[in-house]
Formats: structure tokens, sequence, C-alpha cells
């Protein structure tokens, strides 16, 4: 692979469509000057497959040399944002993590589904005065609920925070 090339790949996980569809496990990584700059990842809308969520942003976090209490607070707020949008009332099919590794070494992390947001609020009323809410807010240095053309999403910031030498 050239630098600067993006690559797609792709792993089919599903032998046939409906009520116990698997779908498609795809992962894209953009690389720029051989430095990962993006990774999206998107799995079946269920609980079940969260942990591979979670599994992803704890790597990439260690990649950009996060430190260990930042990796784990990055993974429970996927965790927690993944939660927020499958309890979401309109049905998804798609769960998507998009990672962006920010100049600054901080990370971008947009958590979405694909579910239909005319057909309920997104937001939901009164989200932000929620238990999950509270816990996004204190694990990430930013949070905000979205609306995407792709369905609702959460957005988080997280900045890297030096490790102390003693």
């Amino acid at each position: 692979m050239k630098r600067g090339e993006q690559t797609d790949r792709t792993e089919d996980t599903s032998a046939y469509p409906g009520e116990g569809w698997l779908g498609t496990l795809a992962s894209r990584v953009r690389e720029s000057e051989d430095k990962m700059t993006e990774v999206t990842v998107s799995v079946p809308a269920r609980p079940d497959f969260i942990h591979v969520l979670r599994s992803v942003i704890a790597a990439i976090a260690a990649r950009a040399d996060f430190t260990y209490d930042s990796i784990d607070d990055m993974r429970l707020a996927v965790d927690e944002a993944s939660a927020q949008l499958l309890a979401f009332a309109a049905p998804a099919t798609i769960l998507t993590l998009r990672i962006i590794l920010a100049e600054e070494g901080g990370l971008e992390v947009v958590a979405s589904t694909d579910a239909d947001i005319s057909t309920a609020v997104w937001p939901p009323e009164g989200a932000e005065r929620t238990l999950t809410w509270q816990v996004l807010s204190a694990l990430a240095d930013e949070a905000r609920f979205e609306r995407l053309d792709s369905g609702p999403a959460l957005r988080l910031w997280k900045r890297r925070a030096e490790a102390s030498r003693a």
C-alpha cells in the first residue's frame, strides 16, 4: 500500500438476512504518512456487539499513547454512548463507531446508528438529565447529541493527558 492511500477491509459474518442476521462487520482505516488518522467500524445494532466497539476504541487510544485511565474512560464512554443509541425508540440495524485522531493527539469519536430519526425525537426529551449523560459527560472532555443524515449520533472528544513521570 502506498503512503496516504485509503484501505477498505470488509468481512461478511452473515449467512442470511432476517431475524438471526449477524450483518457485516466492516472497518475502514484511513492512513496518512504512515499514521492512522481515522477508523470506522460498523456492527449489527445489538448489545452483544458493543464489546467489539469497546475493544476498537481501547486499541486505538493505546496506539495514540493515551494513559490507562483515559483508555478506560473512552472504553466506558463508547459503551454508554452505544447503550444510549440502542435504547432509542426507532429501531436500528447498524451501529457505527467513527474514531478520528486529531492532530494535537486527541480523539474525536462519533457513535451512530441508522435508525430513522423522522419517527422519534432525537435526542430524547430530558436526555441531558439522565445517568447515562452524566457518565458520558464525566468520561469525555466534551460530549453532544447530533442528528446525522444516517441517523442519531453521539459525538465525544477526549484530549490526551500526558502521563505523569515520577
